[in-house]
């Protein structure tokens, strides 16, 4: 009897374990939760455009002789030219239209290099458009969109809104197909990015997924204000119809309990809901304009229940803000950390308390971000008299709103070159107490630099390919400008004296590129332009975060007279073009470092410049990435 109980029991135990060991290897799936459509949109926008069934064998770079348009081998071509009185007007006319707008026919893919896949050279010309780019309907688009003289393209948004138990996701599909004329396949591109609200573990994911070249990208982010700027707020409301974005906020009221507004902008609508939720459900303490001090600071769940989920507290401590004065100003307003801390390192704490409220409101020196550059960093000023701080504070009274954006970055420049005065033993004192008073010692200053070095005859060696490119003209609006890489101490004191600023002082840092870009007509009419060389290595082939730019060849600043900003259309139009010549350079040459001779006029002696670290030489308080 008790032999047979004990057989009993070893099967059941044997059967149990052996179960658990089939259990383990083949675990239970749990069941998928079921998700509820909500909200569904969709718009497709169809695109056709027919290009005649010839060629001109003439390419379109090439300038056209007027007896090649004569042997134009179409015979409506010629109909039409001899028919035209005015023949000269219509060959204009024709070529002006159609020169910019060919198509390049079907090539194969050529070479594989460093940026990507060479096309190969095309031998039978261009094909020239028949009819304008047109939008059509479904059913004329699958008729024609095969047939190769019609270039086509069809653009499709969706927008949908689902939900299950725990989690409410909004999505939104981008794709777009097109050929161009005379190809044989279609191009297909996606672009999808998903906001899902986690209301169990009350986190929200930004996910991004990208279709292109064949080839799918996903990524996921958690809690990620980052990517809340750059992706979410880059959404615009044309994609939705008003009877979609009425039912959206409908849902996003009763399934989060938060407001939607779209007054500026869907992106922007978006990401403020998603903030106003995430810190409903983690209850966070807030200042009142809250938005900037979350998104460009947010410290991080760990950090903030140090300071009892206290938003101010957590990012001033970060920020190594201390003190009542710091905690009242984000409480009234948003202010621009980076730049607040830049004015302690100069003022102290002591005298941070008297700089005028309105000039913190409006700085802008700096991106204010967590994540801070090498720039943004800023020793003590400890060499500042209390008079010299107390004058400075006087100067900031006098600004006016359009004066204060770039102030901090003059003033940095101030001291670093009562720094360099210092290193030849001039004492020099900041004295001014008004803004034009500023400028007069700004520019004095600069003078008194080159006075000191003017016995060194400083020339940059650059690249002939890089001087060639860069010093093409540019035109605007009919004027023609001038470009000038300058190369040597003169030209440097010339621009100075011309801007009334200290691009002087940057002779001896030798890690920027100096361009000066000069109307022909009126060479006192200019902008000086700052470019940098790359100080590192890019970390994958992606690219840069944007706070970490600062590592490759990159365009700097551009100022116009006494440090002024271009705002003007024309100017800032002329900075885009040099700013675009010389990423262009870079993509396409080796941004090489220039040859650095400095020769003493007394001594006859002539040294090369070592360019290591940047072959920064001259005495120096701060970085170098200052206004002139």
């Amino acid at each position: 009897m008790l032999y047979t109980m004990f057989f009993h029991t070893f099967e059941l135990l044997n059967y149990y374990f052996s179960r658990q060991q089939i259990m383990k290897k083949n675990p239970k799936k749990e069941k998928k939760a079921t998700n509820f459509v909500l909200l569904k949109s969709k718009t497709e926008i169809f695109e056709l455009q027919e290009f005649h069934d010839y060629m001109d064998i003439n390419h379109p770079n090439r300038k056209i002789r007027r007896d090649e348009i004569q042997e134009f081998p179409h015979t409506t071509f010629k109909e039409l030219l001899e028919s035209t009185t005015n023949k000269s007007k219509f060959e204009d006319d024709f070529w002006g239209k159609f020169k910019g707008i060919t198509s390049v026919p079907y090539v194969l893919r050529g070479t594989k290099t460093d940026f990507g896949y060479a096309p190969k050279e095309v031998e039978i010309g261009y094909f020239i458009p028949k009819t304008q780019l047109k939008i059509t309907n479904e059913k004329e688009w699958l008729d024609k969109s095969f047939n190769l003289f019609y270039g086509c393209m069809v653009n499709r948004t969706t927008f949908v809104v689902e939900e299950n138990e725990d989690k409410l996701k909004i999505s939104l599909f981008r794709f777009n197909k097109k050929r161009s004329v005379g190809h044989k396949y279609f191009a297909k591109y996606s672009d999808d990015i998903h906001i899902t609200f986690n209301r169990k573990t009350k986190n929200f994911f930004i996910t991004i997924s990208k279709f292109f070249n064949r080839k799918r990208q996903t990524s996921t982010f958690k809690n990620s204000f980052k990517h809340l700027l750059q992706e979410i707020m880059r959404l615009e409301i044309k994609d939705l119809s008003p009877q979609t974005l009425k039912e959206l906020k409908k849902v996003i009221t009763t399934k989060l309990g938060i407001n939607f507004s779209i007054k500026k902008g869907l992106g922007t609508g978006l990401a403020h809901s998603i903030c106003e939720w995430y810190i409903k459900v983690r209850k966070i303490k807030v200042p009142n304009n809250y938005f900037g001090y979350l998104v460009n600071h947010y410290p991080g769940i760990r950090k903030l229940k140090k300071f009892k989920m206290n938003l101010g507290r957590t990012i001033l401590n970060e920020k190594e803000l201390t003190g009542r004065r710091y905690i009242k100003l984000i409480n009234t307003g948003e202010y621009n950390l980076t730049d607040l801390k830049k004015l302690e390192r100069i003022f102290g704490k002591k005298y941070f308390s008297l700089i005028p409220k309105h000039f913190l409101k409006f700085t802008n020196d700096a991106i204010d971000s967590k994540y801070s550059s090498p720039f943004d960093i800023l020793p003590a000023q400890k060499h500042l008299t209390k008079y010299e701080k107390l004058n400075l504070i006087k100067v900031l009274g006098t600004l006016n709103s359009n004066s204060i954006t770039n102030f901090i970055s003059l003033l940095v420049d101030h001291i670093r070159i009562q720094g360099q005065l210092w290193s030849f033993n001039d004492k020099v004192r900041i004295k001014a107490k008004t803004l034009n008073q500023f400028n007069e010692e700004h520019e004095e200053w600069a003078n008194l630099i080159h006075l000191y070095e003017r016995n060194d005859e400083t020339q940059y060696h650059y690249d002939s390919e890089f001087i060639k490119i860069m010093e093409e003209p540019l035109s605007q609006n009919g004027e023609e400008y001038d470009v000038k890489v300058l190369k040597n101490d003169l030209e440097y004191f010339e621009e100075g004296q011309t801007q009334k600023h200290c691009v002087r002082t940057y002779l001896n840092t030798y890690s920027s590129i100096i361009i000066s870009i000069r109307e022909t007509n009126n060479t006192i009419n200019r902008m000086t332009c700052e470019f940098k060389h790359a100080t590192g290595v890019p970390h994958d082939d992606l690219g840069f975060d944007r706070m970490k730019d600062y590592n490759l060849p990159r365009p700097v600043q551009s100022r116009l007279k006494f440090n002024a900003l271009p705002v003007e259309e024309t100017w800032k139009e002329l900075n885009k073009k040099i700013n675009k010549r010389f990423m262009k350079y870079c993509n396409t040459h080796k941004l090489i470092k220039p040859k650095i001779e400095v020769h003493n006029k007394v001594s006859g002696h002539k040294r090369m410049v070592d360019i290591k670290n940047n072959g920064i030489e001259a005495f120096d308080f701060v970085g170098n990435d200052l206004p002139f």
